[in-house]
């Protein structure tokens, strides 16, 4: 192939798990995991590229067969069911991978996150400087891909999506940028939504559809992306996920969306109220869904390859989430 290119608030909080009640049961997901549902034959090519690209790179053999597998490929996913499934979408699945990837790492060092999928961070394994390093290499690589795919609509979507997303996670660290979010999904949108929307947006490209088409598709994307980001920021302060990172969000300081709302509401987030604390949840929530209820509102308009379809009205919660459980 070429590759140029918890506790009481757990227990107070559950409903913040459920959200509509919509997508896969946990055995259906179960099911996808394990490799028995439909997304079986497309992850397991989307692996196998991936880890082909990364090898190709000069990553290494233990590097190449470790990252492709410590996510769950759910953008790639996105491009290949969005286009044709031709090799060249799967060439653009793992350039997406890849961008996510790179953002991914550089997340967890501005974080402190020491645990991603209940395995040791990167940076904490091999070190913060070889982490950078490894983010810059599939950045890098990532971006070439999308130049050399023959339209340059490609390589023009995936440029603004890494702006925006630089934007997202400037907003959400906080005292970077001089004008911050004043809405609950400013920072989602931008860090999370623009790369759902970028899956959907270069998986139309491939498909060769107009810009009218592929601007709608990315509307799409861009509010599952969006509402995925504003249900984790919920997690983050209402589920303790054994990662160290409980409540990291209101401890560190963040812009999230729960942070935004407390703000809001002219209350101090280091030192919040339960009460206050779970209107603020409510509200996200409210937001949320929105958010989704907007994306399957967009699909109901506009013409999807039927692989999309399957994807939006069963797997959707599978294919956004980047949790082990539904949301």
């Amino acid at each position: 192939m070429a590759c140029d290119g918890a506790g009481s608030h757990t227990r107070q909080y559950e409903e913040a798990d459920r959200y509509n009640g919509q997508g896969s049961s946990p055995a259906e997901l179960s099911g996808l995991r394990s490799g028995r549902g439909p997304l079986k034959d497309v992850h397991a090519r989307l692996l196998t590229r991936y880890e082909e690209c990364l090898g190709l790179w000069g990553l290494g053999r233990t590097l190449a067969e470790e990252l492709p597998r410590s996510g769950r490929l759910n953008r790639g996913i996105l491009v290949v069911r969005s286009a044709d499934m031709s090799e060249a979408s799967y060439r653009l699945a793992v350039a997406v991978e890849s961008l996510h990837r790179a953002s991914v790492i550089r997340d967890d060092i501005q974080d402190d996150d020491k645990v991603r999928r209940q395995l040791p961070a990167l940076h904490a394994r091999i070190g913060v400087a070889r982490a950078l390093a490894v983010a810059d290499v599939m950045l890098s690589r990532s971006l070439r891909t999308f130049d050399e795919f023959a339209d340059p609509r490609a390589m023009r979507l995936a440029v603004r999506c890494y702006e925006r997303m630089a934007r997202g996670q400037a907003l959400d660290v906080g005292g970077v940028l001089l004008a911050r979010g004043t809405s609950l999904s400013d920072a989602a949108r931008e860090k999370t939504g623009s790369l759902v929307a970028l899956a959907f947006g270069v998986g139309a490209v491939c498909a060769g559809l107009d810009d009218q088409a592929v601007n709608a598709r990315m509307g799409i994307g861009e509010d599952l992306g969006t509402y995925f980001q504003l249900c984790n920021d919920v997690r983050n302060v209402t589920v303790d996920e054994g990662r160290g990172n409980f409540g990291s969000d209101l401890r560190l300081g963040r812009h999230s969306s729960v942070a935004v709302a407390l703000r809001k509401s002219q209350v101090d987030v280091r030192s919040v109220e339960e009460t206050a604390l779970r209107q603020a949840v409510v509200d996200v929530q409210m937001e949320a869904n929105l958010m989704l209820e907007r994306a399957l509102s967009r699909a109901s308009t506009i013409d999807l390859p039927r692989d999309l379809l399957e994807v939006l009205s069963g797997d959707l919660h599978h294919i956004v989430s980047d949790q082990e459980a539904p949301l």
